[in-house]
């Protein structure tokens, strides 16, 4: 990763409206503070090779898979194209190891920042992916009733996302519980149209008929093309 920041596009980012007095000071202190945990064995006198002053702004140099962004992001395309190919194991590894890199909120410290906004729904988004992609692939290997109890923490972090409600209502119905997922897909209709105003897509419409009327080789292919989309 190669990202070029001018000087006055990082005071205002860092510091938006309330900029400190001598802002172009207060930035020197802190690329001086990053540079020494990024470099930490970089001797006194040497040039920075990762964070370095070009024209009017600073350069970071880095490897995508050199910071947990670019690990995350690598883990989720593997774990997505493993399960696309039909390799459940693969994609529940990938996926696992790509949660295991999250440690709380994106940004956990300034998420309320401007700057970082678009950076944090897409770090949220990839995690969500993951998670989706471990309970699809849970699901491919038979393990319903885990995947029913994780599908509920998912769709109670994500009331909106219909792939959610898709992937829970499946477990619950492999698991032996129909009438707990026809339940499931009922609350799904219900939180999309209080808060979208819409009802559910054609893939929630189409699981529902499919469980009500028990059709079990339409429910399998349904989970195998369960998760994130």
């Amino acid at each position: 990763m190669a990202a070029l920041q001018h000087r006055e596009q990082l005071i205002d980012a860092v510091w938006e409206e309330r900029p400190p007095a001598k802002p172009r000071q207060a930035l020197h202190t802190y690329v001086s503070g990053l540079r020494a945990v990024l470099e930490p064995r970089r001797g006194a006198g040497q040039p920075p090779a990762v964070l370095r002053r070009v024209a009017a702004g600073y350069r970071l140099d880095l490897a995508p898979d050199a910071v947990d962004s670019g690990r995350l992001a690598s883990l989720v395309r593997t774990a997505g194209t493993a399960a696309a190919r039909g390799c459940p194991d693969e994609a529940l590894e990938c996926a696992e190891r790509a949660l295991a890199l999250w440690c709380g909120p994106a940004f956990a410290d300034v998420g309320t920042a401007r700057f970082v906004q678009s950076e944090v729904g897409r770090l949220t988004e990839l995690r969500t992916t993951a998670r989706e992609i471990v309970l699809a692939a849970r699901l491919a290997r038979g393990e319903h009733h885990l995947t029913a109890a994780a599908g509920e923490e998912l769709t109670a972090d994500n009331p909106l996302r219909e792939s959610a409600w898709a992937l829970r209502a499946l477990a619950l119905h492999r698991a032996g519980r129909s009438a707990e997922a026809v339940a499931v897909l009922g609350a799904a209709r219900r939180v999309l149209r209080e808060e979208l105003g819409v009802g559910p897509g054609p893939e929630l419409a189409r699981l529902t008929a499919q469980i009500l009327a028990g059709d079990g080789r339409a429910l399998h292919a349904a989970t195998a093309a369960a998760g994130p989309r």
